[in-house]
């Protein structure tokens, strides 16, 4: 209900007041929504789902998770986590690549005040 009632039709009009207080979270929405029409025709599955967990994590009050504790990710830190029997097959793009800059997504985003990734 929270995206249906406050965030979608902040994300359309940013100017009204009762936007302000969800600034942070309409912004990295719009941020992911740009990265991802940008990237779609060849976008890695690893960054978007990484960059889409911290989204919706950061959008949940850390009372309602697990150890009330928000656990937000880099992406290219999450994709050296995978054990290496999972990924031995599939060609591993080059060294940085793999997470690419998206500003304002947070995962993605080396200057990012959420979670800066390098």
């Amino acid at each position: 209900m929270h995206y249906n009632d406050v965030l979608e039709p902040c994300m359309e009009a940013q100017s009204s007041e009762s936007c302000d207080g969800q600034a942070g979270e309409i912004d990295g929405a719009l941020a992911y929504r740009s990265w991802v029409a940008s990237q779609w025709s060849s976008i890695a599955a690893t960054p978007a789902l990484v960059a889409f967990h911290n989204l919706v994590t950061v959008s949940i009050e850390a009372k309602y998770l697990q150890g009330q504790q928000q656990h937000l990710y880099c992406a290219q830190n999450a994709a050296a986590e995978v054990p290496a029997e999972y990924v031995g097959d599939l060609t591993l793009p080059q060294a940085g690549t793999l997470a690419p800059v998206a500003v304002g997504v947070p995962g993605l985003d080396p200057d990012s005040s959420t979670l800066p990734c390098r």
